[in-house]
């Protein structure tokens, strides 16, 4: 008897049935290793529970070169991409960076985010993640200061005093003057609240319950707190008129055009406001120390200025 032809092995049965399986099967497989090769890895894809997502900063369709990945306090967005994107321009490369609250972005730093730089809205912060050896010995700097302001809707109809509807400059809380604002933010009616980060853990709101309390003003609003997971959500409240008053940032409030600066907090009223910056130990960017350096000078400075920010202020005694 001859050897059986292929229409003998193509013929329905189980050999055929198997054969038909595998072949599917091999299929398959190469198709999912094609649009494994066609996708973006999943380090771009992916962002970090609790962050905003990544900002890319770097040319359509550019690809050469591992981007700096930089993980930043929520209230550096905007600032800070269009530095990283004259870092870009001067050769340095595309960047990504993550925003979010600094405490968020510390927990993800522990659990292994990817970054190369660090920028926080906090000192304290930046200590924790110094005595666990998170950061590169010797590249920690200040980079910028800032100043904490109260504010309310542009177009709100709020019940402030005189004084604080002039146009003009707005009234300093916690210097001379500043008692007919005082007297009304001690009164305040029960109705109302108060857009804030939150007190505890996030810079801003730490800062700002440090002024309320200093101002005397914190018992009446304790109770009536909005408080967010960053500075730049307190500060959307306010902008959509669902709180009648928030304290946030200067830089926040000249982001947004929807609102109106009503008093700024005097810096007598709490500790500095500092935004130190570090290269991660984790880093693996070879020019890290580098891109830090490019964000403290002259050129990234007045990037900040102009956003509201201000250059850091001295350092402490002994340094860090």
């Amino acid at each position: 008897m001859g050897a059986p032809s292929l229409g003998h092995w193509l013929r329905p049965g189980p050999l055929a049935a198997h054969l038909a399986r595998v072949i599917a099967a091999g299929a398959a497989a190469l198709a999912s290793v094609v649009a494994l090769a066609q996708s973006p890895s999943v380090s771009q894809r992916v962002s970090p529970p609790q962050a905003a997502p990544a900002t890319e900063l770097q040319p359509p369709g550019t690809r050469a070169g591992r981007p700096l990945r930089v993980a930043a306090a929520a209230s550096l967005r905007g600032p800070l991409d269009q530095a990283l994107a004259d870092w870009r321009e001067a050769g340095g490369g595309p960047s990504l960076v993550t925003y979010a609250g600094t405490p968020a972005l510390v927990r993800q730093i522990e659990q292994g985010l990817p970054a190369d730089l660090f920028v926080s809205a906090d000192a304290a912060w930046m200590d924790y993640l110094q005595a666990r050896g998170a950061l590169r010995s010797g590249t920690r700097r200040d980079l910028l200061s800032n100043r904490l302001v109260l504010i309310a809707a542009k177009d709100s109809d709020s019940r402030l005093p005189e004084a604080a509807r002039v146009a003009g400059a707005p009234i300093e809380l916690g210097a001379p003057g500043d008692g007919p604002l005082r007297a009304a933010l001690a009164s305040w009616p029960g109705a109302s609240r108060l857009a804030i980060a939150e007190v505890t853990s996030v810079p801003a709101g730490r800062y700002a319950r440090d002024a309320l309390e200093a101002l005397g003003v914190w018992r009446s609003w304790s109770g009536r707190l909005a408080m967010t997971d960053n500075v730049r959500a307190a500060l959307l409240l306010v902008a959509r008129g669902e709180t009648e008053l928030g304290i946030v940032y200067a830089s926040d409030a000249q982001a947004e055009a929807r609102v109106r600066v009503i008093a700024r907090l005097a810096a007598s009223l709490h500790s500095p406001v500092r935004y130190p910056a570090a290269v991660l130990t984790s880093a693996v960017h070879p020019r890290a120390a580098e891109a830090l350096g490019f964000l403290g000078s002259a050129a990234a400075m007045t990037r900040f200025t102009e956003a509201g920010f201000s250059p850091p202020p001295p350092s402490p005694p002994g340094g860090r």
